[in-house]
């Protein structure tokens, strides 16, 4: 039995080594799309951003937001999608994070894009 157990442990062992621990899991496939949108933020300010990647969860953009890591915005792109709310998550690799309020708005968004950016190729 204790070979067994130290086989079975040492498949755990490498199973770690190759899967990431949950908090690294993405929850939504992502995908490389480069769109410029409209982003406002709570006091009204408005950029313009090129996304980097989007899933039905979020996406990120840049240059990084003139906003706190935290606060609420508001995503436009043309005249269909107006004011999709999300939140800041982080700041980093000079861009910004952020997270869709509603996976429904996100998926919504990220269908969009993506044609968006494959009618750019074709």
């Amino acid at each position: 039995m204790g070979m067994m157990s130290d086989l079975a442990r040492r498949v755990r062992q490498f199973n770690m080594l190759f899967a990431p621990p949950p908090q690294l899991r993405r929850q939504h496939e992502r995908f490389e799309v480069s769109v410029e949108i409209e982003i406002e933020t709570a006091d009204g300010t408005i950029s313009r951003c090129r996304t980097i990647d989007i899933s039905n969860g979020g996406v990120f953009v840049e240059p990084p937001l003139p906003a706190q890591v935290g606060d609420r915005i508001y995503i436009s792109v043309g005249m269909l999608l107006r004011r999709v709310e999300g939140e800041v998550l982080a700041h980093r690799g000079g861009g910004s994070a952020i997270r869709f309020a509603s996976a429904a708005h996100g998926a919504a968004l990220t269908a969009w894009l993506l044609d968006q950016s494959r009618r750019k190729v074709n």
